[in-house]
Parts: C-alpha cells; structure tokens; sequence
C-alpha cells in the first residue's frame, strides 16, 4: 500500500513540531509633556531574539515549518546577526527525515484498527478528507496521531493558499540549514528526527482520538488562519493566543507537556551552554519560544537579558 511520500515529508515538517520603526522628534517645550515615541514595530514574520549573559550571547529564532522563508523574515539586521555567527542549531536534521520511516512508527498492531478506534461517524469524515491522500487500507492501519498531523497541514495549505498563495513550498528550517552550509557554519541538532517521532507515542491513545475529531472541525481551520495570520503579523501576543489557547490545553495535556514544555526543559541547558560560548545562532518553532513556560520567558527566569530584534 503506497502514500504520497512528498506530503509525507511535509508532514514530517508540521509534526516535528508544528509564529519597527521609532520616530524621534525633537520636543518643543510645553507645558504638557511631549507624547512619547509610538513603540518599536515588530517586522513581520521576524521572530528573533538576543540572549545576552555575563559571557557571552546567542540569538533565538522562532521558525514556522511551512509557508514562510528564511529569506523572506530576515531584515538587514538580522542578516548581519546570522551570518556573524559561528554555530547554527536547529531542532533536528529533518532534511534527512524519511516518510516511510515516519508511516512505520504510525503503525498500529496487528490487530488494532483506526476504523474501530474513532467509530463510523468520524472514520467517514476522516476518509472523506484523507482519502485520496492515504488510502483507507493504509489509513486503517495508521495511529491517530499521524492523520491529526495530515489533517493539520491540510488546514495549514488552505489558510496559506488563502493568505500567501503560492507559499506552500517555502521551508524556512531547511532554508536556513542550506544557508549556513553555504557559509561554511558548524550545523548541530538538539534530537534525531527518530527521537521527534517517538514522542509522538508518548501521548495515550484517548488524546490522540481527542486531537483527530478535533482536528476534523472548523475550528481547526480558523486557529490555522489565526497562526499563521499572527505569524505574518509579527504579532507576539497574538500567536501566543493562537498557540496556547486553554481549551486546547485542556483537550491535549500530553501534547503540550511531552512534545513543548518536556523538550523546552531539555534545550534549556544546551542554550545555556550556548550562550555563554558566544556565537550561536538557534532556530527552533516559534511555539517554543513564547508562552509563560517557553524557552524565552524561562531564560530571563535565570537572569539573562532577552532583548527581541524588532527591525
């Protein structure tokens, strides 16, 4: 039974995850102060920060797997800061990710099947949307988990088809990973695209049939549009809304502790580390970095200074 292996690859992308300019006037005296300066913009789709400690800095970047450039996010300033840099790391090598690896570690047992596991409403539904894609022998046979993700980037290509035509190709991680390789930069992983699999079933059957009725609702869709519009945007606060909304939370506790926060904790000290070497240019998805319990919020916790790049 055979898959499309090129929207396989992209769901290995979406999985392995799944975010100005000051005026300065001078004052005329008054009796009334002068109106402070409009706060610096965030240049769109430009997720970047500096992390500075008493050794040493690095920088961060919030990357998107799908829909958005390397090229395309980086201001002039940025620029300089990637290409001064002597290091680049990323989540992992998913050049290198293999589809069929990643159908064989979706694989139920034997004598499970998806069709008994959701039920008839939902198996029809998922059929009607995946259909064509998978072919429902091997869809049957597959994890929720693996069909979630499909659905996912389903939803991600029509917002992206709706908001940037034509951008479905550009894969901001592997065209950041090409770059560095150009330039002749140390290129290091935080995990093996294996690894990111794995974790996938670290999360109980219950959850992963929660994600995959979920994920065949509109809803799914309009939080795709808000992602990706907010990611456009630059707008922090937005995509940290659209990434951790609560009800989302409560619906998938394992997703967000096993496959965000777990792996947080994890890079932490390699950041650390990195930082008080100097040099290190560290790009991972957007949805690490932000919230009350991301990579950023954490840093500055441990008293560094973590500063966003805003133009």
């Amino acid at each position: 039974m055979s898959v499309r292996l090129t929207r396989l690859r992209l769901a290995c992308f979406v999985a392995l995850s799944l975010l100005g300019l000051t005026a300065c006037r001078t004052a005329v005296p008054s009796a009334r102060p002068a109106p402070a300066p409009p706060p610096p913009r965030p240049t769109p789709g430009l997720f970047l920060y500096e992390v500075q400690s008493a050794a040493g800095t690095a920088h961060l970047l919030g990357t998107i797997h799908l829909g958005f450039g390397f090229d395309e996010v980086l201001t002039p300033d940025a620029r300089r800061r990637f290409e001064a840099s002597e290091r680049v790391m990323t989540e992992a090598d998913i050049g290198s990710a293999d589809p069929e690896t990643l159908v064989q570690a979706a694989l139920l047992p034997p004598e499970r099947s998806l069709r008994k596991i959701v039920g008839p409403d939902t198996w029809q539904k998922l059929v009607a949307r995946l259909g064509k894609q998978i072919p429902p022998p091997m869809l049957e046979r597959l994890e929720p988990w693996l069909p979630a993700v499909m659905l996912g980037m389903q939803d991600l290509e029509e917002a992206l088809a709706e908001l940037k035509p034509g951008a479905q190709t550009r894969l901001m991680d592997l065209e950041l990973t090409k770059q560095a390789t150009a330039l002749g930069k140390s290129i290091s992983h935080f995990e093996t695209v294996a690894e990111q699999i794995a974790l996938f079933d670290t999360i109980t059957l219950e959850e992963q049939v929660r994600e995959l009725a979920q994920e065949l609702t509109g809803e799914s869709s309009d939080n795709a549009r808000s992602l990706l519009t907010a990611f456009a945007a630059g707008d922090e606060q937005a995509l940290a809304r659209a990434l951790f909304d609560e009800e989302q939370q409560t619906l998938a506790p394992g997703f967000y502790e096993r496959v965000l926060y777990g792996r947080n904790e994890r890079w932490l000290p390699v950041i650390e580390r990195e930082t008080t070497r100097g040099g290190a240019f560290i790009a991972v998805g957007a949805a690490h970095l932000l919230g009350p319990r991301g990579i950023v919020e954490e840093l500055r916790k441990r008293g560094y200074r973590v500063t966003r790049v805003m133009q």
